[in-house]
């Protein structure tokens, strides 16, 4: 029973590699790779600068693109404005008079009246457009900062699951398997215990193995957040 459902993980976790190397591919408009290599590094010994990482979130693509776009609705603002009042137009020219023979130096001014469009309508149009870009850097702003909260705890709880089952967890059961394995190999103790015990151990590798991936998962979304290697 034990080494059936073991192969059956084991299919499991072959298909989940393939679903992920598909998905990867996906990603980066690629072909399928035959395999991936990578280290589930151990936790930092301490945590990040959380007001340091939470500043960054301003460097962010999406409030950047959102000021961006609230600085593009500001200057058709401006441009509205100025357009309500008419431009002047000079000219200067000469003109003979053939009766007297004189000549004369003529200025002319022309301004438009702009009797039937004031440009009220347009410059209402440039606020209610500055208004709301505003108001989407403020909710992308807002929306950043809730995944940061959600992020920054996951991280936490990751770093600190990682950093028990890596000093606290993981020599425990290893003192234990060792203490039963050598006193089943000296016929003190039977073979069930000595089972039981590799059990133990094999199931406190895999909770390690999950911490470490829950901890570098939970960074790598905080680093996708505010730029900051961790």
């Amino acid at each position: 029973m034990a080494v059936t459902e073991a192969k059956l993980e084991l299919r499991q976790a072959k298909r989940g590699v393939d679903r992920s190397l598909v998905q990867l591919a996906s990603l980066w408009g690629g072909e399928r790779p035959k395999s991936v290599n990578g280290l589930l590094a151990p936790p930092s010994s301490s945590l990040p600068s959380r007001g340091e990482m939470f500043d960054a979130l301003e460097s962010h693509p999406e409030i950047a693109s959102a000021r961006h776009h609230e600085e593009q609705a500001a200057s058709r603002l401006k441009l509205a404005r100025a357009a309500r009042y008419p431009d002047v137009e000079f000219g200067v020219g000469a003109r003979h008079y053939g009766t007297d023979g004189e000549d004369a130096l003529v200025v002319a001014a022309s301004v438009p009246l702009p009797i039937f469009n004031t440009g009220a309508n347009e410059v209402k149009a440039a606020q209610a457009e500055r208004s709301a870009a505003s108001l989407n850097t403020e909710s992308s702003r807002l929306a950043l900062r809730r995944r940061f909260e959600s992020a920054w705890m996951a991280f936490t709880d990751g770093h600190d699951a990682a950093v028990t089952v890596e000093n606290e967890l993981m020599p425990g059961a290893r003192d234990v398997f060792d203490t039963i394995d050598e006193s089943y190999s000296l016929g003190r103790t039977g073979f069930l215990e000595w089972l039981e015990a590799r059990r133990q151990l094999a199931a406190a590798n895999r909770r390690w193995l999950q911490a470490r991936r829950d901890y570098q998962q939970a960074a790598a979304t905080l680093q996708a957040l505010t730029g900051h290697s961790l």
